[in-house]
């Protein structure tokens, strides 16, 4: 797979996982594998993982908020690639029918959690998030396009 002209110039963490990935799931054993840990994914976990990872050690938690921006930036055009891909490859039908089996798997009390969080986060951050997303993107660091 060629990489992209914008991500020709990419070479982080991100840019390895795409050129790994890309490697490994071109033998058909290895997305076998990738499958059956896809299918073993324990979200009861997450909580757990998600406290080690910024309790455990404090440099980490300090390394961690400060690739908070990378990672949402990523985050954000992982997600919004998925989302075009899905609606660019799936029919209407098919995409509706998808979404209704998914939203009925969806753990409904940590989604409620998760959005009541995010509400309140959105609330203290807003202002700021609104500013900096009103400027000229040439005034300033527009996430690297």
């Amino acid at each position: 797979m060629a990489p992209s002209e914008e991500t020709q110039d990419a070479k982080g963490v991100l840019d390895l996982a795409a050129r790994v990935a890309g490697h490994l799931l071109s033998n058909p054993a290895n997305a076998a594998a990738v499958k059956v840990l896809l299918e073993n994914v324990d979200p009861a976990s997450a909580p757990d993982l998600a406290r080690l990872l910024l309790r455990k050690n404090p440099d980490l938690t300090q390394s961690a908020l400060a690739a908070l921006p990378a990672i949402a930036n990523a985050a954000i055009r992982f997600f919004d690639t998925l989302l075009l891909e899905l609606k660019d490859n799936l029919p209407g039908g098919i995409l509706a029918a998808f979404v209704e089996d998914t939203a009925a798997e969806l753990d409904a009390k940590a989604f409620r959690r998760m959005a009541w969080n995010g509400v309140w986060l959105l609330n203290e951050v807003f202002p700021i998030l609104h500013a900096r997303m009103n400027e000229d993107p040439e005034e300033g660091n527009d996430g690297g396009e």
